[in-house]
């Protein structure tokens, strides 16, 4: 439709705006057909004064063209990111107007079943709601909407293809697999970062539909620790990380790269299946204030074998419980890792966690002395 012809559609719609309190119905339509045909190039402005002037409309409602005007709506809605939803649905009188065919499925032309208009708009608002989560935090849960942090983009194929996968993983453990195109990012950019993410029940089956960018801090869903670096494996690119609790966590090529035996901040993600724990670290800290945070137990030396580089110590502060197993009263650890020579009834302080050995079994590890 050409420009001039637009401008006449909508000159004769004015002049039947102007009579309609005298036909309420028909100006009714006359609006919902000039949206209908031409919202996508009225603009927005247009669009939100056109309803605004159906809505003033002293016509009967519920009716068939007041679920028309809804309708368009959610087309105008999904077209331009300014138009309020939530405010318009309030105005329209949402859900007490919809008519029972509105709330009941139809057969379409395809002969597949079709949305009821509720179903459209339902999911319309929970669209809505994802790209304007971070304005309502709290009503996020209700509208099937999870901020998650992508942990890891991996390719895979299927049916022939290869694909980038990502996977998602929310604070209350629920982990999510979604295809890297669903993401307002390229690729390379999605790992480590968080994430809206509109969820939606199919049978017993969680799945992501819609996902948007966030400005919500990692640090804000997922809360920071103190951890101790324990170890880097340089094939793989991650650093071993194990908190206070004794949790062993992996960081794959982090933005801020520690060094082995340094503290960092940093957020545990979880996942509720998954035994892979990952970290997001935040900043290092200095040793002394890494060594408070992290927590340390008091110990006393009470055997000393010098030629094989071990010495027996017993615990003597209270010993605190972890998710990994319980922490040894006694046992032992290796005399090299103290910073002065130690004697049989030294009290010590040490950075003790629980680790797995090469037999699996967990056991005391003790990663630092501090005398």
């Amino acid at each position: 439709m050409t420009a001039e012809q637009q401008s006449t559609d909508l000159d004769r719609l004015i002049i039947t705006l102007e009579q309609a309190n005298l036909a309420p119905e028909e100006a009714a339509w006359q609006i919902y057909n000039f949206l209908k045909a031409q919202y996508k190039s009225i603009g927005s402005p247009m669009a939100r004064r056109l309803l605004q002037t159906y809505l003033h409309l002293p016509a009967h409602r519920p009716s068939q063209v007041h679920s028309c005007i809804l309708s368009v709506a959610l087309h105008i809605a999904d077209t331009y990111a300014d138009f309020r939803l939530p405010a318009f649905l309030q105005l329209w009188g949402y859900d007490r107007m919809l008519r029972e065919e509105d709330r009941m499925r139809y057969t379409a032309k395809n002969g597949r079943q079709a949305l009821s208009l509720r179903e459209k708009t339902e999911r319309a608002l929970q669209s809505y709601m994802l790209r304007h989560a971070d304005e309502h935090p709290e009503e996020m849960s209700a509208h099937g909407i999870l901020p998650m942090i992508a942990v890891k983009v991996f390719e895979t194929e299927r049916n022939g293809r290869r694909l980038k996968m990502v996977k998602l993983v929310s604070a209350d453990g629920t982990e999510l697999m979604a295809d890297s195109h669903l993401f307002p990012c390229k690729p390379w950019e999605i790992s480590g970062r968080m994430f809206n993410v509109l969820t939606r029940q199919s049978g017993v089956t969680l799945r992501v539909k819609e996902i948007a960018m966030t400005q919500r801090a990692i640090a804000d869903v997922f809360p920071a620790v103190t951890g101790y670096v324990e170890g880097y494996d340089a094939t793989h690119r991650h650093y071993h990380i194990y908190d206070s609790q004794s949790r062993h966590f992996v960081a794959e090529s982090p933005s801020v790269q520690p060094s082995v035996g340094s503290y960092v901040r940093f957020s545990p993600v979880i996942p509720a299946q998954d035994r892979f724990k990952s970290a997001v670290i935040h900043s290092l800290l200095p040793a002394t204030e890494g060594r408070q945070q992290f927590g340390m137990l008091t110990a006393t030396v009470t055997y000393i074998n010098k030629e094989k580089d071990y010495f027996y110590y017993k615990i003597t502060s209270d010993i605190p419980a972890t998710p990994e197993g319980t922490i040894t009263a006694e046992a032992s650890a290796r005399l090299s890792l103290s910073p002065a020579p130690l004697s049989v009834g030294s009290d010590i302080r040490l950075i003790l966690f629980l680790k797995r050995g090469a037999d699996r079994q967990k056991r005391n590890h003790v990663a630092e002395i501090i005398l």
